[in-house]
């Protein structure tokens, strides 16, 4: 536990440092960080909760504040203290200025961030990650489904023969997302601070997983994504400015009279082995192989990731862990063994289906703003009557669609 003594010892630590002739901010944070990395456990993804109480941090500036006065917050000492001091600016800037806003303003987000990153993961194993470049803050624009020209001979003496890339356009649609958390005194006070970071932990955990969801529904291709507001219907996949797609124009066996898309054949659904086994992979992967550009040419798509609802996780690992084919009495080799990331999401509404793809190559998300923490600062008439010490905002903007139909298969599975 963080005591007030090893506290000052930092802050001490802190104003002597370089970053401080500065900034005193860098150097409160550069202490802020030691304490946090000292705090996280990486393999829980969280802070362990008994590593620092914001009570003892903040008695320790008040002390430092207020001379002889011996500063105890905890229960009725805390309604007395506040009595005493109500409006005293000493107690209002070590609210809201120096080493305790600082350091507990790194906590909590940080806490935010690691947990949004730790919840993250199998995420990015679906999407390719852009910025947004200006103009519309609601909408996209940016180049999707691609056919390049074949490599043609050059003549002695003359010049290669330039690019013809052909390139459709594909709209993704964004919105701003963010929750608040605030610091009370009442917490301060009542020493709560681990359940604070947990608070702050789980806000960064919900929107790694709205994000997952929103990811997942404009995957399946969902009727309307609830993760997008006032969403009618999908637009998860809408293709050179025309009307936005349904799961049946995505996933089908025959892509040559979808408006919007390329007139090509390309059969991405398992029609025959649906079953999550060794036969429907081999479906799946031989449609893959067989998918063509705009053009008409080969384009070998090489899938990297098996997506499964997680009521059928058990059944992929079984499946991609064993070194003879599951379910079979020739015991033949396992082509598919360790071939595949295996990745299960709860947020399908069908959850017999399963799909196979790059889909990086396949699902873009744009961002406007990355996820961020900001603290928002406390006036004094909110701390000394709404006892509110400080309110930390954690947002983003972005959101994700289908910049192409040719790199992931469906399954529908077997009811």
């Amino acid at each position: 536990m963080l005591t007030r003594e090893k506290y000052l010892e930092l802050v001490h630590e802190a104003e002597t440092c370089e970053q401080f002739k500065n900034s005193p901010t860098l150097g409160y944070e550069a202490v802020a960080e030691k304490l946090f990395d000292a705090s996280y456990d990486a393999t829980k993804g969280e802070v362990k909760k008994d590593a620092i109480s914001f009570t003892a941090l903040l008695e320790a500036e008040l002390s430092k504040r207020i001379p002889g006065e011996r500063i105890l917050l905890a229960g009725h000492y805390g309604d007395e203290f506040m009595d005493k001091y109500k409006n005293d600016p000493r107690v209002m800037e070590a609210v809201t200025s120096g080493a305790f806003p600082t350091i507990t303003s790194t906590f909590i987000q940080k806490a935010t961030i690691k947990a949004y990153e730790y919840n993250s993961n199998d995420l990015l194993n679906l999407i390719n990650e852009d910025s947004w470049t200006g103009g519309d803050t609601s909408k996209a624009t940016i180049p999707g489904m691609r056919a390049t020209g074949k490599m043609l001979p050059r003549a002695e003496a003359a010049s290669y023969t330039g690019d013809d890339t052909h390139e459709d356009y594909v709209d993704i649609y964004l919105h701003d997302f963010g929750r608040k958390i605030a610091l009370t005194w009442e917490a301060v006070k009542s020493d709560r601070t681990g359940m604070l970071l947990q608070r702050a932990e789980a806000m960064g955990k919900a929107g790694a997983l709205h994000r997952a969801e929103m990811v997942t529904q404009t995957i399946e291709m969902v009727a309307a994504r609830s993760t997008m507001p006032n969403e009618a219907a999908t637009k998860g996949a809408v293709f050179n400015g025309q009307t936005a797609l349904t799961q049946a124009n995505i996933y089908a066996n025959t892509h040559a009279a979808v408006t919007g898309l390329d007139a090509q054949v390309n059969d991405n659904v398992v029609t025959t082995s649906t079953a999550l086994d060794h036969d429907g992979l081999k479906e799946a992967w031989g449609l893959l192989r067989k998918m063509t550009d705009g053009r008409g040419k080969k384009i070998m798509v090489e899938p990297n990731v098996l997506l499964v609802p997680s009521d059928l996780a058990v059944d992929a690992y079984s499946l991609l862990k064993t070194v003879n084919i599951p379910g079979t009495t020739d015991f033949g080799t396992n082509f598919f063994k360790d071939k595949f990331k295996i990745v299960d999401s709860v947020f399908f509404s069908d959850t017999n289906s399963w799909y196979l793809g790059d889909f990086k190559s396949q699902i873009t998300w744009i961002w406007v703003d990355k996820p961020r923490t900001l603290r928002q600062g406390t006036s004094s008439d909110a701390f000394f009557n709404n006892k509110i010490v400080a309110e930390y905002l954690f947002a983003y903007h972005g959101g994700c669609g289908h910049t192409d139909y040719r790199y992931v298969v469906r399954s529908p599975g077997i009811s």
